[in-house]
């Protein structure tokens, strides 16, 4: 009796260290978790937080997927099985699950953040804000005819609050606002539907280039501020 006792602790005490090895794996402390994502250039990185968590201070790159809403669930159709996953939220548990749900559909290298965010902040690693760019919450097109034409120099970025390229731009939005030369008006595309649905924005981020009113160029995807300064020098 005592050896098959003795066996079965011995048995368990294996499996439990398994087990933490598989979760130490998937689980990154804060420094790991920060080296991995700022290894890659564009780190398919989400916060599983509500909207006004992620506001309040998010992981620079991260796109706000909230657990369970339809954005999680249409963003993580689009990511790319093969490349590795990294998820946060305040504490870990959220992301834990959010894991889970990734595993089960196929993703092989899923990597939570462990405690979240308020380990991230204990270790001295930042948090970026959310942009104090404008934002058009709902433009008809006699109003948004009206923006390109109340400045010279006029950039449309249509945009979203998930996208990862958007939100990567918005320091170069930000300048070239501040020199105040070129109006930038940004274009919600969720909470602009009919207006994307009008000039065809089947991606984003997409950006228009006005002079005097009239369309000068189009820009797809990511652009630094000197990308976005050279239409209008033409």
């Amino acid at each position: 009796m005592n050896k098959i006792l003795i066996f079965l602790i011995s048995l368990l005490t294996i499996t439990v260290m398994a087990c933490s090895e598989v979760n130490s794996q998937n689980t990154l402390e804060p420094s790991a978790f920060n080296a991995a994502i700022s290894a890659e250039t564009t780190p398919q990185l989400i916060d599983v937080r509500s909207e006004s968590e992620f506001n309040d201070g998010y992981i620079a790159k991260a796109v706000n997927w909230p657990l369970n809403s339809p954005t999680y669930a249409t963003g993580i159709a689009k990511l790319d099985k093969s490349k590795p996953v990294y998820v946060y939220c305040l504490s870990g548990g959220r992301s834990a699950s959010a894991a889970k749900d990734l595993e089960s559909k196929g993703f092989t290298k899923v990597f939570n953040l462990k405690g979240g965010t308020l380990a991230w902040g204990n270790a001295g690693l930042p948090l970026s804000k959310t942009s104090n760019l404008p934002s058009v919450v709902s433009m008809t097109m006699e109003e948004y005819n009206q923006e390109i034409n109340s400045a010279p120099l006029v950039l449309v970025d249509f945009y979203a609050k998930w996208c990862g390229p958007c939100k990567k731009m918005e320091p170069e939005l930000e300048k070239l606002t501040k020199e105040g030369k070129i109006k930038v008006i940004r274009v919600d595309v969720d909470a602009n539907k009919e207006l994307a649905k009008s000039f065809s924005i089947t991606e984003i981020p997409i950006l228009l280039c006005y002079k005097k009113g009239e369309k000068v160029m189009t820009l797809i995807g990511y652009q630094t501020k000197e990308m976005l300064e050279a239409p209008f020098k033409q």
